[in-house]
């Protein structure tokens, strides 16, 4: 299973074009995902690994949590079809192993807000299939959005509002759960597979940060 949602994300902002980690100023993306330091560079460095996503993916299996990483995927996919990113160009093997959200893409003429609500059901609602793990005040919010009143919060709002809106409306929800994942990451980091993934990469010559 070799899965990420913060794909695109990762690799702009994994490596500079020479090996090294970037250490572009931080922008909205940076802040809302961990900045610059030494555990989320290292974190980046591994989702643009196939061989490394794949280990992080079965520890998270096993460490029943994978449903973070899976809300991160589908939330990640429809901010870009909703903000209209172009695909990126297939110039790393690891898109091959990017899996499509259907949710996302089964439908394309299913309205972005509608999606929006099928991916509250399937991660926060309180009877979710992957329920991810939030603050009370954070599922409530979306609650309020999402559950009996819905559509109302969103017909009440000017095209431009809504556009905002549904940008930010799982900001609160994906940075706890990416809270999450890096403390799942900073435990993964001690294990001997990560280990031994981390030196067979020095040994290809391929720079990993070490700190956790």
């Amino acid at each position: 299973m070799t899965v990420f949602s913060l794909y695109s994300y990762a690799q702009r902002k994994a490596t500079n074009g020479n090996g090294s980690v970037s250490q572009t100023p931080p922008t909205g993306e940076d802040k809302l995902f961990g900045g610059h330091s030494d555990l989320s560079n290292e974190l980046r460095r591994l989702l643009v690994s196939p061989s490394g996503l794949n280990l992080f993916c079965n520890y998270l299996i096993h460490e029943f949590s994978i449903e973070n990483m899976l809300f991160l995927i589908e939330t990640q996919q429809w901010l870009d079809v909703l903000k209209q990113l172009p695909e990126n160009k297939d110039e790393n093997a690891l898109k091959k192993y990017l899996p499509q959200s259907d949710i996302v893409f089964a439908n394309p003429n299913e309205d972005m807000i509608t999606k929006a609500r099928l991916l509250f059901a399937k991660y926060v609602s309180n009877s979710a299939q992957f329920v991810i793990n939030i603050s009370y005040g954070e599922r409530e919010e979306l609650n309020k959005k999402f559950g009996h009143n819905f559509p109302s919060f969103f017909s009440q709002q000017t095209p431009q509002e809504l556009n905002a809106s549904l940008i930010a409306i799982f900001n609160g929800a994906r940075v706890s759960t990416y809270a999450l994942l890096r403390s799942s990451f900073g435990r993964f980091t001690v294990t001997a597979a990560y280990k031994e993934w981390a030196e067979a990469q020095k040994n290809n010559g391929i720079q990993i940060v070490n700190g956790t």
